[in-house]
């Protein structure tokens, strides 16, 4: 008996050990894991992007010296767009740690008050817009223009490589 119950304390130990083993190594991943919240200035700049369903065009104009602004429109291609854009400015921006608040004020006589918050999730803006009252609310996701500009350039000169090289239908 003194042999199993000196096994079971051994068995006991050793479940212990690795235990504490493995959260040790699981909070040591999170802890190195995490990267550091963005800076403002990280994020001034021109952001583009739309709506989840896609009827809004939204442009974020970040900076921080002069005024930011902030506009939506509905792109040409839908009967929306007969209405017109709406453009804020943008009065006051904070960040506490990933996440996003902005402060607007109507430009246009068109454009009622609204709300812009959300979060950088290190590439784009996940942001949702709304009426103060919350009878309406709308996701969009932003992107930073020079990105989308720079790899909508690169995609569009590699089709143009490719067209060169492949010999037209009438050399056939």
């Amino acid at each position: 008996m003194y042999k199993k119950l000196r096994y079971i304390q051994k068995s006991y130990v050793l479940y212990v050990f690795c235990f504490l083993l493995s959260m040790c190594f699981a909070f040591h991943a999170i802890a190195v894991s995490q990267p550091s919240p963005p800076t403002r200035d990280k994020l001034v700049g021109a952001w583009i992007g739309f709506s989840e369903d896609e009827l809004d065009f939204a442009r974020l104009d970040l900076n921080t010296g002069s005024a930011s602004h902030f506009v939506t429109i509905s792109p040409n291609d839908t009967s929306l767009h007969k209405y017109g854009g709406f453009v804020y400015e943008i009065t006051n921006w904070t960040m506490t740690g990933w996440k996003l608040s902005f402060s607007l004020t109507p430009m246009n006589a068109s454009a009622e008050p609204i709300y812009v918050s959300g979060v950088f999730n290190g590439f784009s803006l996940q942001l949702e817009m709304g009426s103060p009252s919350k009878e309406w609310q709308k996701k969009l996701v932003l992107y930073r223009e020079s990105r989308v500009e720079a790899s909508n350039k690169e995609a569009k000169d590699m089709i143009n490589r490719e067209n060169i090289r492949k010999p037209s239908t009438s050399q056939r």
